[in-house]
């Protein structure tokens, strides 16, 4: 007989539209059904920023190439570009 475990997942959100992950896989962003856009250190799953602009729902959000811009689409047909602190560049 096989044995299943169970794990307790802590829930971010209600519901999520999308996840982006940036570049350097240090931040993750999340579309909310709750109309936020959370932002999460990616390795420690602790919270960064909560960005609150769309008026309905998150359905997409994506990081620019050079981890500078996120940007996001919510159900209030509203694009939303917010500026970021780019990674450090090792040199």
């Amino acid at each position: 007989a096989e044995v299943f475990r169970v794990k307790k997942v802590h829930q971010l959100q209600q519901g999520l539209g999308d996840v982006a992950i940036r570049s350097d896989a240090k931040v993750l962003a999340t579309a909310g059904w709750d109309h936020k856009v959370r932002m999460y250190d990616n390795r420690k799953c602790a919270p960064l920023a909560s960005l609150k602009y769309h008026t309905a729902i998150v359905r997409a959000v994506a990081f620019s190439p050079d981890a500078q811009w996120l940007a996001s689409a919510g159900g209030d047909a509203v694009v939303a570009l917010w500026s970021l602190y780019p990674p450090k560049v090792a040199q």
